[in-house]
Protein backbone atom coordinates (compact mmCIF):
# COMPACT_ATOMS: atom_id res chain seq x y z
CA UNK A 1 0.00 0.00 0.00
CA UNK A 2 2.93 2.27 0.60
CA UNK A 3 4.70 1.34 -2.43
CA UNK A 4 1.08 2.73 -4.30
CA UNK A 5 0.91 5.86 -2.45
CA UNK A 6 4.45 6.93 -3.18
CA UNK A 7 3.77 6.12 -6.79
CA UNK A 8 0.57 8.28 -6.86
CA UNK A 9 2.91 10.88 -4.90
CA UNK A 10 5.59 10.69 -7.59
CA UNK A 11 3.35 10.84 -10.25
CA UNK A 12 1.61 13.86 -9.04
CA UNK A 13 4.54 15.36 -8.40
CA UNK A 14 5.96 15.08 -11.90
CA UNK A 15 2.49 16.08 -13.53
CA UNK A 16 2.71 19.50 -10.96
CA UNK A 17 6.42 19.91 -12.49
CA UNK A 18 5.08 19.24 -16.09
CA UNK A 19 2.17 21.46 -15.67
CA UNK A 20 4.35 24.19 -15.01
CA UNK A 21 5.61 24.65 -19.08
CA UNK A 22 3.46 26.15 -21.00
CA UNK A 23 3.48 26.08 -25.00
CA UNK A 24 2.95 29.64 -26.48
CA UNK A 25 1.23 28.05 -29.65
CA UNK A 26 -1.63 26.21 -27.14
CA UNK A 27 -2.77 30.13 -26.47
CA UNK A 28 -2.90 30.91 -30.06
CA UNK A 29 -0.02 32.35 -30.30
CA UNK A 30 1.45 32.18 -34.33
CA UNK A 31 4.48 31.97 -35.38
CA UNK A 32 4.47 33.63 -38.92
CA UNK A 33 6.14 36.85 -38.69
CA UNK A 34 2.80 38.56 -39.17
CA UNK A 35 -0.02 38.37 -36.77
CA UNK A 36 0.39 40.49 -33.86
CA UNK A 37 0.30 38.29 -30.65
CA UNK A 38 0.19 41.04 -27.73
CA UNK A 39 -2.85 39.70 -26.93
CA UNK A 40 -2.30 35.90 -26.73
CA UNK A 41 1.11 36.75 -24.86
CA UNK A 42 -0.49 38.61 -22.49
CA UNK A 43 -3.73 36.71 -21.80
CA UNK A 44 -0.80 33.88 -21.65
CA UNK A 45 1.25 35.12 -18.90
CA UNK A 46 -1.69 36.33 -16.94
CA UNK A 47 -2.93 32.39 -17.31
CA UNK A 48 -0.03 31.38 -15.89
CA UNK A 49 0.55 33.44 -13.10
CA UNK A 50 -3.14 32.81 -11.64
CA UNK A 51 -1.64 29.09 -12.05
CA UNK A 52 1.03 30.21 -9.52
CA UNK A 53 3.99 30.36 -12.41
CA UNK A 54 5.60 28.59 -15.06
CA UNK A 55 7.40 29.31 -17.69
CA UNK A 56 5.95 30.02 -21.26
CA UNK A 57 8.30 28.40 -24.31
CA UNK A 58 8.40 29.80 -27.63
CA UNK A 59 9.41 27.69 -30.19
CA UNK A 60 10.76 28.05 -33.60
CA UNK A 61 9.36 30.84 -35.62
CA UNK A 62 8.62 34.48 -35.38
CA UNK A 63 6.73 35.77 -32.77
CA UNK A 64 5.28 39.31 -33.58
CA UNK A 65 3.86 41.22 -30.37
CA UNK A 66 3.53 44.85 -29.16
CA UNK A 67 3.94 45.32 -25.61
CA UNK A 68 3.44 43.18 -22.85
CA UNK A 69 3.89 42.60 -19.50
CA UNK A 70 5.47 39.86 -16.97
CA UNK A 71 3.96 38.82 -13.59
CA UNK A 72 5.91 37.51 -10.50
CA UNK A 73 6.81 33.81 -10.96
CA UNK A 74 6.30 33.38 -14.66
CA UNK A 75 9.47 33.08 -17.35
CA UNK A 76 9.80 33.17 -20.96
CA UNK A 77 11.80 30.83 -22.83
CA UNK A 78 13.05 31.74 -26.26
CA UNK A 79 14.36 28.47 -27.66
CA UNK A 80 16.68 28.63 -30.41
CA UNK A 81 15.13 29.73 -33.40
CA UNK A 82 12.53 31.60 -31.99
CA UNK A 83 12.47 35.28 -32.73
CA UNK A 84 10.37 37.98 -30.66
CA UNK A 85 9.63 40.42 -32.94
CA UNK A 86 9.13 43.93 -31.46
CA UNK A 87 5.84 45.48 -34.05
CA UNK A 88 6.90 48.34 -35.85
CA UNK A 89 3.77 50.60 -35.19
CA UNK A 90 4.18 52.76 -31.94
CA UNK A 91 1.11 52.64 -31.02
CA UNK A 92 1.51 49.00 -30.36
CA UNK A 93 3.75 50.03 -26.97
CA UNK A 94 1.97 51.35 -23.63
CA UNK A 95 3.53 53.95 -21.93
CA UNK A 96 4.26 52.93 -18.50
CA UNK A 97 5.73 56.13 -16.56
CA UNK A 98 6.97 57.85 -19.35
CA UNK A 99 8.54 54.65 -20.79
CA UNK A 100 7.74 52.46 -23.52
CA UNK A 101 8.66 49.31 -23.80
CA UNK A 102 8.62 45.94 -25.30
CA UNK A 103 9.18 43.70 -22.09
CA UNK A 104 8.28 45.30 -19.21
CA UNK A 105 7.96 43.94 -15.23
CA UNK A 106 6.66 46.77 -12.60
CA UNK A 107 6.60 45.57 -9.00
CA UNK A 108 7.11 41.60 -9.60
CA UNK A 109 9.54 39.51 -8.56
CA UNK A 110 11.26 35.86 -9.53
CA UNK A 111 11.15 36.03 -13.26
CA UNK A 112 13.26 34.62 -16.05
CA UNK A 113 13.74 35.77 -19.95
CA UNK A 114 16.15 33.21 -20.91
CA UNK A 115 17.20 30.91 -23.97
CA UNK A 116 18.86 30.86 -27.16
CA UNK A 117 16.25 33.14 -29.09
CA UNK A 118 15.87 36.18 -30.51
CA UNK A 119 14.45 39.76 -29.42
CA UNK A 120 14.48 42.01 -32.51
CA UNK A 121 13.14 45.43 -31.94
CA UNK A 122 12.83 46.16 -36.19
CA UNK A 123 14.81 49.62 -35.50
CA UNK A 124 14.60 50.30 -38.91
CA UNK A 125 10.91 49.61 -39.58
CA UNK A 126 9.59 51.40 -36.47
CA UNK A 127 11.36 54.79 -38.00
CA UNK A 128 10.16 54.26 -41.31
CA UNK A 129 6.58 54.41 -39.67
CA UNK A 130 7.46 56.90 -37.34
CA UNK A 131 8.66 59.43 -40.11
CA UNK A 132 4.87 58.80 -41.84
CA UNK A 133 3.54 59.28 -39.35
CA UNK A 134 5.34 62.63 -38.59
CA UNK A 135 4.51 63.43 -42.48
CA UNK A 136 0.89 63.41 -42.06
CA UNK A 137 0.91 65.22 -38.54
CA UNK A 138 -0.39 62.24 -36.75
CA UNK A 139 2.30 62.74 -34.00
CA UNK A 140 4.64 65.87 -33.55
CA UNK A 141 8.43 66.69 -34.42
CA UNK A 142 8.87 67.33 -30.89
CA UNK A 143 7.52 63.56 -29.82
CA UNK A 144 9.96 61.17 -29.52
CA UNK A 145 8.28 57.69 -29.34
CA UNK A 146 11.02 56.02 -30.72
CA UNK A 147 12.96 55.76 -27.46
CA UNK A 148 11.69 52.37 -26.86
CA UNK A 149 13.32 49.95 -24.49
CA UNK A 150 13.18 45.93 -25.25
CA UNK A 151 12.87 45.24 -21.59
CA UNK A 152 12.09 47.98 -19.02
CA UNK A 153 12.40 46.93 -15.44
CA UNK A 154 11.11 49.20 -12.40
CA UNK A 155 10.41 47.94 -8.38
CA UNK A 156 10.82 44.30 -9.43
CA UNK A 157 13.33 41.98 -7.67
CA UNK A 158 14.90 38.25 -8.86
CA UNK A 159 15.36 39.18 -12.08
CA UNK A 160 16.81 36.97 -15.40
CA UNK A 161 17.59 37.20 -18.21
CA UNK A 162 20.01 35.04 -19.44
CA UNK A 163 21.37 33.66 -23.27
CA UNK A 164 19.18 36.15 -25.56
CA UNK A 165 20.32 37.87 -28.77
CA UNK A 166 19.17 41.10 -28.24
CA UNK A 167 19.19 43.35 -31.86
CA UNK A 168 18.18 46.17 -33.39
CA UNK A 169 16.73 48.45 -30.49
CA UNK A 170 15.28 51.94 -30.68
CA UNK A 171 16.48 53.00 -27.11
CA UNK A 172 18.16 50.70 -24.42
CA UNK A 173 18.13 47.04 -24.68
CA UNK A 174 17.37 46.84 -20.89
CA UNK A 175 16.09 49.90 -18.43
CA UNK A 176 16.78 48.64 -14.76
CA UNK A 177 14.85 51.07 -12.32
CA UNK A 178 14.84 51.12 -8.64
CA UNK A 179 15.38 47.14 -9.13
CA UNK A 180 17.19 44.40 -6.62
CA UNK A 181 18.98 41.43 -7.51
CA UNK A 182 19.02 41.58 -11.36
CA UNK A 183 21.17 39.26 -12.87
CA UNK A 184 22.05 39.93 -17.04
CA UNK A 185 24.34 36.76 -17.96
CA UNK A 186 25.15 35.78 -21.62
CA UNK A 187 23.66 38.15 -23.85
CA UNK A 188 24.70 39.30 -27.34
CA UNK A 189 23.68 42.85 -28.01
CA UNK A 190 23.75 44.55 -31.37
CA UNK A 191 22.11 47.64 -30.88
CA UNK A 192 23.93 50.38 -33.18
CA UNK A 193 23.12 53.72 -31.93
CA UNK A 194 21.63 52.37 -28.66
CA UNK A 195 21.81 51.77 -24.78
CA UNK A 196 23.20 48.27 -24.00
CA UNK A 197 22.45 48.69 -19.86
CA UNK A 198 20.54 51.77 -17.91
CA UNK A 199 20.89 50.94 -14.71
CA UNK A 200 19.17 53.73 -11.91
CA UNK A 201 18.42 53.70 -8.47
CA UNK A 202 19.23 50.15 -7.97
CA UNK A 203 20.94 47.44 -5.78
CA UNK A 204 22.62 43.62 -6.68
CA UNK A 205 22.81 43.94 -10.70
CA UNK A 206 25.34 42.04 -12.11
CA UNK A 207 26.09 42.11 -15.78
CA UNK A 208 28.09 38.67 -16.29
CA UNK A 209 29.80 37.34 -20.04
CA UNK A 210 28.15 40.08 -22.09
CA UNK A 211 29.45 40.70 -25.69
CA UNK A 212 28.64 44.43 -26.69
CA UNK A 213 28.32 43.74 -30.51
CA UNK A 214 27.70 47.01 -31.75
CA UNK A 215 26.64 49.89 -29.51
CA UNK A 216 26.59 53.51 -28.87
CA UNK A 217 27.00 53.28 -24.79
CA UNK A 218 27.62 49.33 -23.21
CA UNK A 219 26.29 50.55 -19.66
CA UNK A 220 24.80 54.06 -18.37
CA UNK A 221 25.25 54.41 -14.29
CA UNK A 222 22.32 56.73 -13.33
CA UNK A 223 22.33 57.93 -9.28
CA UNK A 224 21.76 55.79 -6.68
CA UNK A 225 23.06 52.36 -7.98
CA UNK A 226 24.80 50.12 -5.13
CA UNK A 227 26.29 46.57 -5.89
CA UNK A 228 26.82 47.05 -9.85
CA UNK A 229 28.91 44.06 -10.59
CA UNK A 230 30.62 43.43 -14.05
CA UNK A 231 31.94 40.30 -15.28
CA UNK A 232 33.96 39.58 -18.05
CA UNK A 233 31.48 42.00 -20.31
CA UNK A 234 33.28 43.25 -23.52
CA UNK A 235 32.85 45.49 -26.62
CA UNK A 236 33.41 44.36 -29.87
CA UNK A 237 36.71 46.11 -29.73
CA UNK A 238 37.92 43.24 -27.01
CA UNK A 239 37.18 46.17 -24.37
CA UNK A 240 36.03 45.49 -21.22
CA UNK A 241 33.19 47.58 -20.16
Amino acid sequence: MKKYLFLIFLWASCFRLFAQDYNASLFGCKSDGITNNTGSIQYAIDYIAKKGGGTLHFYVGRYLTGSFSLKSNVSIELHEGAVLLGSSNVFDYSSLNGKRALITAVGQSNIQIKGKGVIDGQQQLLQTHLTALRQKGYISLSDQPEDISLIYLQDSKQIQVKGIMELNLPGAAQFVDRCEDVTFQGLDINCPGGIGVYVRNSNKVILSNIFFRAIESALVESEGNQGLTKENSRLANGKSI
